[in-house]
């Protein structure tokens, strides 16, 4: 049987320590389902959004993140090790509420045949701009 490895993808989570702000990190994208890395301290600048054509998964590696959704709704309160599925379509925002940065994996699956776009809710401050231009079209 012939070993054929197209398309995979390898990749590490190496997450950039910093004392503010917030940092992204591409890990792995397919036409389907892309991933990231984000490090978030001081709490984080994120405004209210959604995600027209995909769901997400927010998965805590360290630190603590606070979802929330309309009208500042709590979602969830995540320690280490948990995580939120977020449905494509959902206003949500997050923040870092630990002691520590908040280190947070975001996997995004893109639905077939859905115009996938972000919707801003709220103006996003400099920092998120920012990131969004750096980010392939698929993860914003």
């Amino acid at each position: 049987m012939e070993n054929n490895t197209a398309g995979f993808q390898v990749f590490a989570v190496q997450p950039k320590r910093i004392e503010s702000g917030k940092t992204h990190a591409f890990l792995a994208q397919s036409d389907l389902i892309n991933g990231s890395v984000q490090v978030i301290a001081g709490g984080g600048e994120n405004n209210l959004h959604a995600h027209t054509g995909q769901d997400e998964i927010w998965f805590v590696l360290e630190g603590e993140a606070r979802f929330y959704t309309e009208r500042d709704h709590e979602v969830a309160t995540l320690q280490r090790h948990e995580g939120v599925l977020v449905p494509r379509g959902a206003p949500y925002w997050f923040e870092s509420v630990g002691s520590e940065p908040l280190v947070i994996l975001r996997f995004g699956a893109k639905a077939p045949n859905v115009d996938d776009r972000r919707i801003d809710y709220t103006a996003p401050s400099e920092t998120i701009r920012n990131l969004l231009a750096s980010l392939p079209r698929e993860q914003g």
